[in-house]
């Protein structure tokens, strides 16, 4: 049962002076889902308390206010997380007939209708996705998505920077290539078309491994699968998710778990860098 160490460091410059400011940063490993947060430390250079509160769907956010004058702002986490082994490939199949019943019976969109709805970023607007990228008949959701996991990872060339934070699903498919963000998106959209609740998640993966995306905070996509549960895919590595992951939070897109948001007064233009660090102890 592996043990890691996460570090993340955020550094914000103003090209004036930021006077009354308001900050929650969506950083902090939850304390659920596979794994059990063992301590964590949170400061800020301007010695501001911090404390926690909570979102709508109950993940932590470490928040601080201000009200002095400064130039510059950094903050550093520190947190330790033990994170359960498990098989992602153990379970129990459901018949096609048994699951197609569930999929499109009304309790369940009644209870998964906010991950079915297309929103923001994985908008298709008029894009013709490939008939392959789609569920096949007589084909079970999970052979489905692993199989569509697969294909938009080859399909899509991933790159480092972002180059549009606003990209949506279309534009990644017409463009070809995306951040880890950009690859959950399109997994996204085509798996709520197909009638599968999905849902963006974001965390850390290890960075004792090869896998893209490890150098800052990861993104991927959980699917429910009808007898299974929740299940965690990565487009971006093309796998399932293991215990190489720490999550977050989760929410429909990137809208709902971007890691900084802020509210401040200032003039001028600003920078922010950013760096994670994810060692197994």
């Amino acid at each position: 049962m592996p043990n890691y160490r996460v570090e993340y460091e955020t550094w914000n410059k103003y090209e004036n002076h930021a006077g009354e400011s308001y900050f929650s940063f969506l950083i902090l490993p939850c304390n659920a889902h596979g794994q059990k947060r063992i301590s964590y430390n949170c400061n800020n250079s301007i010695n501001e308390p911090i404390y926690i509160s909570r979102n709508h769907y109950g993940f932590e956010q470490v928040v601080f206010r201000s009200l002095k004058p400064f130039e510059s702002l950094s903050l550093h986490l520190k947190c330790d997380v033990h994170v359960i082994k498990s098989n992602p490939f153990d379970f129990n199949p459901m018949t096609m007939d048994e699951e197609v019943n569930i999929l499109r019976s009304a309790a369940f969109y009644i209870d998964h209708g906010h991950y079915l709805t297309q929103s923001q970023y994985t908008a298709l607007a008029d894009v013709a996705v490939p008939d392959v990228w789609n569920k096949q008949v007589n084909e079970v959701a999970f052979h489905y998505l692993q199989r569509l996991m697969g294909l938009l990872h080859t399909s899509i060339s991933y790159v480092s920077d972002i180059p549009d934070v606003n990209q949506t699903a279309g534009d990644t498919i017409k463009l070809g290539r995306g951040v880890c963000q950009d690859f959950s998106h399109v997994f996204i959209a085509l798996a709520r078309s197909n009638g599968i609740p999905c849902r963006y998640v974001s965390g850390y993966l290890d960075q004792g491994t090869d896998f893209k995306g490890s150098l800052q905070m990861h993104a991927w996509v959980e699917a429910m699968i009808p007898g299974v549960g929740w299940t965690g895919f990565d487009p971006t590595n093309n796998i399932l998710q293991d215990f190489h992951y720490i999550k977050v939070c989760h929410g429909v897109d990137y809208s709902e778990c971007s890691p900084i948001r802020g509210i401040l007064k200032s003039l001028g233009g600003q920078s922010t860098e950013y760096a994670v660090k994810v060692v197994q102890q």
